[in-house]
């Protein structure tokens, strides 16, 4: 590794603590020894040192001269997270109409990026934001403008990502039709991505319909990546999607449906004997010892099979 990026990762790391634990100035000074030449310009090395700054104040319960450091801001991405921020003390402390505020000047301040994908992933950030305090109204309409920009989405790659993780969002919001909608999205334009790259895309879009709990979605998505003779990508990806619905079952205290996904695994046995193991520690801490030895048996690793037995005292 380059020992200038290297210098530069520890001063950057060194003026983010010392700004957040109250030293602004000491920071700043740390900030331009930082190398103009790894694009550290003048507005970023000073942004480096307060948005962290602005976390202090918050930490402090001045919101005031807060919002007054984030009006100092200049890039257009730490803005963003400045305002963000400010905007969550602000809803935490009960002022919705300021946060309101400032949630708005947070999105708007996203047009500055200059990538697709950044703007993508900083409006995803800011809904995930809106949806950690009373803002849900903010943050569905948050997912809803992201969704409309991702049309335009030039990168297939992008444009995937964006309406997976609006889906997921959208899911934990606890709007599931608009969740199933955007997934199904997000699968029809994984067919523009090219390669392996497709699988991989896929097997994301599976796993994030499992973590919010549409577990038979993510098996449908999962097995929509076929079998390729060429492309061992792809029987990877499918199986590992595969896993994350059969974990996703046991969580849901639904360990027959796990071990059912779990027998869909064919090829990548491993991933197979991890959901068997996750469902034999799931009897284990029920106490069920004679299910979890059944779950066990139809292992195929010896020593997986071995250590698990050794958990149930067999």
């Amino acid at each position: 590794m380059n020992d200038t990026f290297r210098r530069n990762c520890g001063l950057s790391d060194l003026v983010e603590a010392l700004a957040r634990a109250g030293h602004r100035e000491r920071a700043l000074e740390v900030a331009r020894l930082l190398d103009a030449g790894w694009g550290w310009t003048p507005d970023r090395m000073h942004d480096a040192a307060q948005v962290p700054w602005i976390d202090h104040l918050i930490a402090s319960g001045d919101l005031r001269a807060a919002a007054g450091a984030a009006d100092q801001l200049k890039t257009p991405g730490k803005r963003r997270k400045g305002l963000q921020r400010l905007a969550v003390a602000h809803a935490q402390a009960g002022d919705d109409s300021r946060a309101a505020t400032l949630f708005r000047q947070a999105v708007e301040s996203v047009a500055g990026l200059e990538s697709e994908r950044d703007r993508a992933e900083a409006l995803v950030e800011i809904a995930e934001a809106q949806r950690s305090v009373p803002a849900s109204a903010s943050a569905a309409a948050t997912i809803h403008r992201l969704a409309e920009q991702a049309d335009a989405f030039r990168d297939a790659s992008a444009k995937v990502a964006v309406l997976r993780e609006c889906a997921a969002l959208a899911a934990r919001l606890g709007d599931r039709s608009t969740a199933r909608d955007m997934f199904r999205r997000a699968l029809a334009c994984s067919g523009s991505i090219d390669g392996s790259s497709r699988s991989g895309a896929i097997r994301q879009i599976a796993d994030a319909q499992a973590r919010v709990g549409l577990i038979d979605d993510a098996v449908k998505t999962a097995l929509a990546i076929q079998h390729s003779e060429s492309d061992s990508f792809a029987d990877s990806d499918r199986e590992e999607a595969l896993l994350a619905a059969a974990v996703a079952r046991v969580a849901a205290r639904d360990p027959n449906g796990a071990v059912r996904i779990a027998r869909l695994i064919t090829h990548f046995i491993q991933y197979r004997d991890d959901a068997l193991a996750a469902v034999a520690r799931h009897h284990i801490s029920e106490g069920n010892l004679r299910a979890a030895l059944a779950a066990t048996e139809e292992m195929t690793n010896s020593s997986r099979k071995a250590a698990t037995l050794l958990r149930t005292g067999a």
